[in-house]
């Protein structure tokens, strides 16, 4: 009975907090919370994966735009857009006190755009990913990624991508591990990026065929 009462409160919980969510395409983040309440990244991207009509989560944090996420929810939304472009300065911050998730962005739905922002510090062994694409034919551009785990990882299901204008690993704040970690393509695209100081390799092919040009790929640790 304890158990049901529990659940059935939290489920309450969660209907409350989608029910505040916007009816237009787009959710703004407006506070640096790390938690699942209104104006937060996680309540955002809960609206963006639930309400039919939103496509874009924008930012517009007062003062400090750093947020560090106890939990992340999967970005299930078909062709949405992430866009780091509509405030300067964002950073997602895997290195929150009330720990972190195991990845920063988990795409579980095709066609989607992650623009304009610093992903920093998520290092778990168990993931430390932070991108991780699971959805086919993503755009990933413009980001800084660096001091993660790993920059990018596509999954096996994924055969079609961009990966552009990125700087994923710097000096002294490189990736632990790969800076890119393709599993699996067909269509690939990795174009202008600066991949650098990264632990292991710069780009990490398993299999697959991936267009590689203009990018500037120095100081890995194993290879580019």
């Amino acid at each position: 009975m304890t158990r049901t009462i529990l659940a059935l409160c939290c489920a309450l919980g969660t209907a409350n907090l989608l029910a505040q969510c916007p009816t237009g395409t787009t959710v703004q983040v407006t506070n640096n919370l790390g938690t699942n309440t209104p104006g937060s990244l996680t309540f955002a991207l809960n609206c963006l994966n639930t309400v039919p009509s939103i496509t874009t989560v924008t930012f517009n944090i007062p003062g400090s735009p750093i947020i560090q996420p106890n939990s992340l929810p999967n970005i299930g939304k078909n062709g949405a857009l992430i866009d780091g472009f509509s405030q300067n300065g964002v950073i997602i911050d895997g290195s929150s006190p009330a720990g972190a998730p195991a990845n920063c962005f988990v795409v579980t739905a095709p066609n989607v755009t992650i623009v304009g922002l610093t992903i920093r510090n998520f290092t778990s062994a168990s993931g430390g990913n932070a991108i991780l694409v699971n959805g086919n034919n993503p755009v990933i551009q413009n980001n800084t990624l660096i001091s993660n785990r790993t920059g990018v990882n596509t999954g096996t299901t994924v055969s079609s991508f961009s990966i552009t204008a990125n700087t994923i690993g710097a000096s002294g704040t490189g990736n632990i591990s790969n800076g890119i970690f393709i599993q699996a393509a067909t269509t690939g695209v990795v174009f202008s990026n600066e991949i650098a100081h990264n632990g292991a390799s710069g780009i990490n092919i398993l299999s697959g065929t991936v267009r590689i040009t203009e990018n500037s790929i120095y100081c890995n640790t194993t290879a580019g």
